[in-house]
């Protein structure tokens, strides 16, 4: 009866070291390290931003308001030249006042024209209404805020009469802007985490 008691507890023993056996995984163990492993994966994988729809940048259509507060002639000389019509240089300060009343950056430009005052004052048909120098400016104008442009600009206008006066305007017509998505940072993709958050929202 011992001796049979004996061998039935040796074989329980055994059987259960079989079933505890450290070469076996348990299925819950296995089962995060495959789900960690996944995640860890996907991490590391990027998907088009939402925002800019992957091309990294947003086009937003903005018109800057721009005016000329000052404008002053500094000179004006006849330049040497071979030509036949007379001709006289002009150098004008120009400043300008650029208002950006969008809610997002604007990189664009705004052009100068000079304008003989003469021919503006004349009611005839053959009044030549083409600007004598034009100009593109660069401007960079954050959401709300209006700042101050100094430029000297110099033009060559077919005249005999030294300090012609002249009048200064400027345009701001609408365009077209492009600026770095600020969700990507203009890279087009994200992060998974970062792009279920973005859809999410």
């Amino acid at each position: 009866m011992v001796r049979w008691f004996s061998k039935a507890v040796g074989n329980t023993s055994k059987g259960w070291h079989n079933l505890t056996d450290k070469s076996m995984v348990p299925a819950p163990f296995l089962l995060t390290a495959v789900l960690s492993l996944a995640f860890g994966l996907i991490s590391f994988i990027e998907f088009p931003c939402p925002t800019c729809g992957g091309t990294g940048t947003i086009t937003t259509s903005a018109v800057l308001k721009a005016e000329v507060t000052t404008s002053r002639l500094v000179e004006s000389y006849i330049p040497l030249t071979c030509c036949d019509h007379p001709q006289v240089q002009y150098t004008y300060d120009v400043t300008l006042s650029v208002n950006n009343p969008s809610t997002e950056p604007v990189s664009s430009t705004v052009m100068v024209s000079f304008y003989d005052i003469e021919p503006a004052l004349s009611n005839t048909d053959t009044v030549n209404p083409a600007s004598e120098g034009d100009y593109p400016v660069q401007v960079d104008v954050q959401p709300g805020k209006t700042i101050t442009v100094e430029q000297e600009l110099s033009f060559i206008a077919v005249s005999d009469i030294m300090n012609q006066p002249h009048t200064v305007t400027v345009q701001s017509d609408g365009s077209e802007t492009k600026n770095a998505c600020p969700l990507c940072g203009g890279k087009g993709k994200l992060a998974f985490y970062a792009w279920v958050e973005a859809k999410v929202k």
